[in-house]
């Protein structure tokens, strides 16, 4: 990759990261150039794995952040970034969830219930997400009931 591109892929991480609330200019900005680059493959790919790192990466009172520039991303450009955001998007989405707390989650299901409604991914994969969401949930529940050492 020339280093332009290279410069290009630190600087969109950065502006990402420093987002310390959903922020509609910005991730309309970060929509923008992602489709800029949507014919350069190895770009793309950095792009995607940047929003993928700022949710691994990010306090879970921010892990929404990037998920919801990626929803832009796909709702707004499409086509390849789709294809790439998929590849990871359940380990990503599913453990994202398991340590947000339960208003948060509230929205991780709002998100997904849009990505449904509009047919952004296939329905199979969405209920793969459904039902790994379940198991954290019911998880966390045998957990909460379980009764404490003394």
């Amino acid at each position: 990759m020339d280093p332009a591109a290279l410069e290009f892929l630190i600087n969109y991480e950065q502006e990402l990261r420093a987002m310390n609330r959903p922020d509609k200019a910005i991730i309309n900005n970060l929509t923008m150039l992602a489709a800029d680059y949507i014919d350069n493959l190895p770009v793309c790919t950095g792009i995607i794995r940047a929003v993928e790192r700022c949710v691994v990466d990010a306090v879970p009172q921010r892990k929404l952040i990037p998920l919801y520039v990626m929803d832009s991303i796909i709702k707004n450009v499409g086509k390849i970034f789709t294809r790439l955001f998929l590849q990871n998007l359940i380990e990503i989405f599913c453990n994202a969830f398991d340590v947000v707390d339960n208003q948060t989650r509230a929205s991780f299901i709002k998100l997904l219930d849009t990505w449904e409604q509009q047919g952004v991914f296939a329905a199979d994969r969405l209920q793969q997400i459904r039902n790994r969401l379940a198991e954290i949930l019911k998880a966390g529940a045998q957990q909460q009931a379980a009764p404490r050492p003394m």
